[in-house]
């Protein structure tokens, strides 16, 4: 029987023996477990690489990258932008372009007394989500 410090044996069939290309090593044991170090003759030497130090700007400004936060006709759970606290937004439906083309169209039609409708559906107006701790708006979707 092998050990896991000698080679394998080689494979059947094999004329030539081949230098080894990893070297199986023993680190010791971890709570009676054997441990082994396997070190490859291709792998890069990191004890030897150059790092360089970048400086900090003398202002010490810290960019941050600002996620976009995709926001649909419900509120959302997200985190706000401008106080950092974890929110459900606050949600404020405005009357935009689709609700006066909508207004337009039932005025052409002839349904005359219908067409204050889009003001007051919902699904017709645009929403706007609001944060409900400091009032900063998280986005906006438009009908069109």
């Amino acid at each position: 029987m092998y050990s896991y410090e000698d080679a394998p044996p080689p494979y059947p069939g094999s004329t030539t023996p081949s230098a080894p290309s990893n070297v199986v090593t023993s680190k010791g044991a971890y709570k009676g477990v054997p441990v082994y170090e396997i070190a490859s003759n291709d792998a890069p030497n990191y004890s030897q690489a150059s790092y360089q130090q970048v400086p900090v700007s003398p202002t010490g400004a810290i960019l941050v990258r600002t996620h976009s936060v995709h926001v649909g006709r419900n509120p959302i759970n997200c985190v706000c932008p401008q106080c950092h606290q974890q929110i459900i937004t606050r949600v404020d439906y405005d009357s935009g372009s689709f609700a006066w083309l909508m207004c337009l169209l039932l005025t052409v039609i002839g349904c005359i007394p219908c067409c204050v409708i889009p003001f007051c559906a919902t699904s017709c107006q645009d929403v706007t989500h609001i944060c409900p701790h400091c009032s900063a708006i998280i986005g906006r979707r438009k009908i069109l």
